[in-house]
């Protein structure tokens, strides 16, 4: 597991292997080439549309 800092301020313990990698980063986040999805657990996940991606550290 690795530990990373979200936008809001929080860490949170994540399995390496769920990262998303772009060897080159993406159009206007080029220096950026790890990222993190999160998402809300909902009771009724039918309606759940919360996504909140994180960048992570170089």
């Amino acid at each position: 597991m690795m530990q990373i800092e979200t936008r809001d301020g929080s860490t949170q313990q994540v399995d390496p292997g769920s990262v998303i990698t772009f060897p080159e980063g993406l159009t206007s986040f080029e220096d950026c080439k790890k990222f993190k999805l999160f998402h809300q657990q909902d009771a009724n996940a039918l309606s759940s549309t919360g996504s909140n991606p994180s960048i992570l550290p170089k």
